[in-house]
């Protein structure tokens, strides 16, 4: 960066734009990159932005019009702030641009954006430091429908919600309740959703400590972080994949589980997983030589992830079409095949609807997502068919 005006920052979260432009958070600075990597002058003051309150940034997401969300620490609670796709606060978000959650505490990047707007961030509650998931609508307002006046908490003893994810219109957070590794899932109203295995907690082991999660695009769910052998004097790289319900899913890795390391290293920790066509891409740290060095593994995947959007993948010609484009609350799908599988992701591959083709036309009604960018897919016996990007008005 010019003038290494960063050189005394950490950058602890990415965002990409629909234009490609990549935005990264790290302690009291925001800073903007053009496609090439040049730091973009038009972002703030010549390309950075300085978080102006004694906040700890920490974590970072785009909503779909492109506004640059992002949260950390503030004191011994938790901020949330929001910003122009200019670098400027966006003043009418909570207060001056900020929202303050005094009874909630996360120090991870755990955030995350509904498709109505509302932001969710996970970390644990003050009172009792149990697991917890927070939420505020859109102008930055705590939601009091949400769980006990914008909290939502799981299980009965310490924990925390180290990641985010969304499923339909259901969460999944992944963390630690009581030193066990834990996923849990809440219904849209921050109730635990009794569905998914036990009353809505799946318990893992006390050997694995979880930090990242991500939804496929059929609805499962796919978990990373470390294993711990010998009492933590080996550690490697953890995978599980989990069925809608919360049962192991068997089909991947050894009966649901892929535990993976470099044979040098005694520290093997994946931080983040990310889905791209038919891989599974996981990066984290390992340690060779007792020197900490940037780790990135990739894995086979039998279900697909987040489009190529040049459809260089798809497996038929794409006589699939949509309109109207940019759509108001109805986008009609045709074209399609009876049993293809429809997916709308939004501008960082999360998928925030589904549904499956009845016939060759599909009405669909979007009137709750929010204004911006999106990405219709569509597969067939897990084959990516096409990718159509919109614009939601």
């Amino acid at each position: 960066i010019p003038g290494n005006r960063l050189q005394s920052y950490r950058g602890w979260a990415v965002a990409i734009q629909s234009d490609g432009k990549i935005v990264e958070v790290g302690d009291a600075n925001i800073a903007r990159f053009k496609t090439n990597g040049a730091i973009d002058s038009s972002f703030g003051t010549n390309g950075i932005v300085n978080i102006s309150f004694p906040y700890a940034a920490l974590a970072l997401t785009l909503q779909g019009d492109g506004k640059i969300i992002i949260s950390g620490q503030f004191g011994t609670g938790l901020f949330i702030a929001r910003y122009k796709t200019n670098g400027s606060l966006d003043t009418h978000f909570g207060v001056q641009g900020y929202c303050i959650l005094n009874d909630f505490f996360s120090d991870q990047n755990a955030l995350c954006v509904q498709p109505d707007g509302k932001i969710l961030v996970g970390g644990r509650e003050k009172s009792n430091g149990y697991f917890a998931v927070a939420r505020v609508k859109s102008n930055g307002v705590t939601d009091s429908a949400f769980g006990t006046n914008g909290i939502a908490v799981a299980g009965n003893n310490s924990g925390y919600s180290y990641a985010l994810a969304q499923q339909d219109k259901k969460i999944v957070a992944v963390g630690n309740i009581g030193g066990t590794a834990t996923i849990v899932r809440f219904k849209f109203n921050g109730a635990l959703d009794t569905s998914f295995d036990t009353n809505g907690i799946k318990t893992i082991t006390d050997t694995v400590t979880l930090t990242t999660v991500v939804i496929q695009n059929d609805g499962k769910i796919l978990v990373g972080g470390e294993e711990n052998y010998n009492k933590y004097a080996l550690n490697k790289f953890y995978l599980s994949r989990y069925n809608v319900n919360g049962t192991l899913d068997s089909s991947f890795g050894n009966k649901g589980v892929k535990i993976s390391s470099f044979t040098k290293s005694n520290i093997n920790i994946t931080w983040k997983i990310a889905l791209y066509n038919d891989k599974i891409y996981s990066a984290g740290q390992t340690n060779i030589n007792n020197y900490p060095q940037y780790a990135c593994l990739r894995y086979n995947n039998d279900e697909m992830g987040k489009p190529v959007l040049n459809n260089q993948n798809a497996i038929k010609p794409a006589k699939i079409g949509l309109y109207p484009n940019p759509v108001g609350n109805v986008l009609t799908i045709t074209g399609l095949l009876p049993s293809e599988n429809l997916s709308i992701l939004n501008s960082n591959g999360e998928r925030v609807s589904a549904g499956i083709a009845n016939n060759s036309s599909y009405s669909w009604n979007i009137q709750n997502l929010s204004s911006g960018n999106y990405f219709l897919v569509v597969y067939q016996n897990n084959k990516l068919i096409i990718s159509i990007k919109f614009i939601k008005q």
